[in-house]
C-alpha cells in the first residue's frame, strides 16, 4: 500500500484568518495571505496531494437542533463594521482562489447544495483508501476528534494531525505546532477518541453550543476519564452527579445527547463535489493568473516568484503520479 502525505486545508477557516490578517485591505491581499500559508505548508511537508475543503452553508439539521441559534454568537459578532468588511473581502477572495488553486496543482472539494467543511474533511478521511499521514490545516478544534496515530477509515491506517494556522510561520514552528494525540491529551485531559464526549459536556461557545451547567474543562476531563463512552455515562448520570457534586448533571441527558449529535462529524447531507487540478503548464498558467488578478504573492520564504512557483510545480508533479481521488 502506498504511504503518502496529504494536506487537507479547511478553506473557509484559513480564508477568514487571512481576511483579519494585518494589512489586508483588498481581496488580492486576502489571496496573498491564503496562498502564503498554503505555500509554507507545502514547502515544509512536501505532500503528494493538497485538498482545499470549502464551506457551503450550515447544515439545517444542526440549526434545528439548536432552534436556529447554531453558531449564533458568531453571527452576532459578524455585525461589526470590521466583520462586514472582512466578509466582503473574503467572499471576493474565495471566488478568486477557486479559479487560481486548480492551476497550483490543488484539488478542491465541497458539498452541495450545502455542507460544512468539517464534515467534508471527515468524509475524505473516513473513506480513505491510502495509508500514510494526513495533515489538516485549521484552527477549528472540532477537528481534533479526527486526530489519531493510526486513524482507521474504510481500510488503511492513517496518522492524522491538525496544524493550527497561527503555527504556519517557519518550518520548525510547523513541525513543532502539529497537534497529535499527545497534544490533545495535554490540552484537554482526554484522548481524541473521547474528545466528542468531552466537548459535549463543556459545550462550544464559538458555535453557541451550551454545555452542562457546572461542568468545566477539568471536571469534564475527569468525567470522561471515568466514563469514556456516552453509553457508559448517560445511564449513570445520577450517580455521576453525586460523585462529582454537579446537581445539573443528573438532568442533563438531553443536553449531552444533543451536543453529541451537534459536535460529532458526519458525512454531509449534500453530495461531495470534487474539482481536480489543472495539470498543464503550471508555472506559465499560474503566473499569468496571478498577474491578471493583480495578486502579489509573499515570496520572502522562497526568495523569488520563480522559486515560489517551483514549490507548486513540484506538488503538481507529485499529484500527477498519485491522488487520493483515484
Amino acid at each position: 500500500m502506498n504511504k503518502s502525505t496529504v494536506v487537507i486545508v479547511d478553506g473557509h477557516n484559513v480564508l477568514i484568518y487571512a481576511g483579519y490578517a494585518k494589512g489586508t485591505t483588498t481581496p488580492e491581499d486576502v489571496c496573498r495571505v491564503f496562498l502564503s500559508k498554503v505555500h509554507n505548508v507545502v514547502d515544509t511537508f512536501l505532500p503528494d496531494n493538497v485538498v482545499v475543503a470549502w464551506d457551503m452553508g450550515k447544515e439545517r439539521w444542526r440549526q434545528e437542533l439548536l432552534k436556529g441559534t447554531y453558531k449564533g454568537k458568531r453571527a452576532f459578532r459578524d455585525r461589526s463594521l470590521q466583520a462586514k468588511v472582512v466578509r466582503t473581502l473574503t467572499k471576493k477572495a474565495g471566488s478568486l482562489l477557486m479559479t487560481l488553486l486548480p492551476k497550483m496543482g490543488i484539488d478542491q472539494v465541497w458539498a452541495v447544495p450545502r455542507g460544512e467543511a468539517d464534515d467534508v474533511i471527515f468524509s475524505l478521511l473516513n473513506g480513505a483508501m491510502w495509508s500514510g499521514r494526513a495533515i489538516i490545516v485549521s484552527s477549528d478544534s472540532d477537528l481534533w476528534q479526527l486526530v489519531t496515530p493510526q486513524y482507521r477509515g474504510s481500510r488503511p491506517k492513517l496518522k492524522v494531525s491538525v496544524l493550527p494556522i497561527r503555527k504556519i510561520k517557519t518550518r520548525q514552528s510547523q513541525l513543532n505546532g502539529l497537534i497529535g494525540g499527545k497534544e490533545v491529551e495535554e490540552r484537554t485531559g482526554v484522548w481524541p477518541a473521547n474528545y466528542v464526549l468531552y466537548k459535549a459536556l463543556v459545550g462550544d461557545p464559538s458555535d453557541n453550543i451550551p454545555g452542562v451547567q457546572g461542568v468545566g474543562a477539568k471536571r469534564a476531563a475527569r468525567l470522561v476519564q471515568k466514563y469514556s463512552d456516552p453509553k457508559e455515562l448517560l445511564p449513570a448520570l445520577s450517580e455521576a452527579a453525586k460523585e462529582f457534586k454537579v446537581h445539573a448533571l443528573a438532568f442533563s441527558e438531553d443536553v449531552i445527547s444533543r451536543n453529541l449529535a451537534l459536535i460529532k462529524l458526519v458525512p454531509p447531507t449534500g453530495r461531495i463535489e470534487h474539482q481536480p487540478p489543472e495539470l498543464g503548464d503550471l508555472v506559465y498558467d499560474a503566473a499569468n493568473v496571478l498577474r491578471a488578478y493583480h495578486i502579489q504573492p509573499d515570496v520572502r520564504s522562497a526568495g523569488s516568484l520563480g522559486a515560489w512557483l517551483d514549490t507548486f510545480d513540484a506538488l503538481r508533479e507529485r499529484r500527477a503520479q498519485w491522488s487520493i481521488f483515484w
